[in-house]
């Protein structure tokens, strides 16, 4: 409670603010816009944007996206919604905010889970690009939804674009197969695209053991140590629940001297499965 107070303290307005030139107010709001987006203070959200129509800087786009943002974080879609459709001029940001705002509003968007595509119809309908980040939000909801015709609609109309190679695209692509068992299709996804990051790695060995291909998995890890990388917390808890479903305990050994090598042992995930391991083995 304290630390949250801390925060809320920034908020308050210097009384002399406004005096100072535009270029110092759009800033100090930018910020403390930025904060409240990432905070989900609503309250001090809805106090930003009232000070802001006050003294007429609502017009800045940049601005009026994060009061977007600030609205969807909370969940307040009904009045994010209606700021969207009421902005004078949008750009790729502005629709990003909206659709993956939409998407993580589950609880609101009970009644059309499908509301982030409508929004998506109507980028392109104006005529604006979509970003790898606009498709990576879809291709999720897409899981979510278990709508395979859907998400390989986007997965084609990412291919037409290009952006199937993108590694955050590719991640979601990946991901999404694997959780219909697709798995050369998540494959052939991950072999396409060049440039991979330990993000996308973590998701192709995540894939293979939701699909029990231990041999697959451990394929990509060597790989990854070969290359240099030692992998993260998310790495390693799935290749130890395919340790513990095939009884891989030799490499379950030779991973635990990694993780304590790295310090991932006291990570919630990874401490939770060497202790299934450890259960399973005294079990036999």
């Amino acid at each position: 409670m304290i630390f949250k107070s801390h925060f809320k303290k920034q908020f308050l307005f210097p009384p002399t603010l406004f005096s100072f030139g535009p270029e110092i107010v759009h800033l100090f709001c930018a910020k403390a816009l930025k904060v409240a987006a990432i905070r989900a203070f609503l309250p001090e959200g809805k106090q930003l944007h009232a000070h802001l129509i006050k003294f007429g800087f609502c017009h800045v786009l940049s601005v009026q996206n994060q009061i977007l943002s600030i609205y969807l974080k909370c969940n307040e879609t009904k009045d994010a919604l209606k700021l969207f459709d009421e902005l004078p001029g949008r750009n790729v940001i502005s629709w990003n905010i909206v659709i993956r705002g939409v998407v993580g509003c589950g609880n609101e968007n009970v009644l059309n889970p499908y509301l982030g595509f409508s929004y998506f119809k109507r980028m392109l309908f104006e005529k604006v690009a979509p970003e790898d980040i606009t498709l990576n939000a879809l291709i999720g909801v897409c899981a979510k939804l278990h709508d395979i015709e859907i998400g390989v609609q986007l997965h084609c109309f990412a291919m037409k674009r290009g952006l199937d190679l993108d590694c955050f695209v590719g991640s979601a692509l990946v991901d999404f197969y694997a959780k219909f068992g697709l798995v050369e299709n998540s494959r052939m996804v991950f072999c396409a695209v060049t440039h991979r990051d330990l993000v996308m790695l973590n998701v192709v060995i995540s894939c293979y053991a939701l699909n029990c291909l231990p041999e697959e998995a451990f394929s990509i890890f060597n790989s990854m140590r070969s290359d240099g990388a030692n992998g993260d917390e998310f790495t390693f808890s799935s290749l130890l629940s395919i340790c513990d479903i095939f009884e891989y305990y030799d490499f379950g050994k030779q991973a635990h001297s990694l993780i304590l090598k790295l310090s991932f042992e006291s990570d919630i995930l990874v401490a939770n499965a060497l202790i299934k391991i450890c259960t399973q083995k005294m079990k036999m």
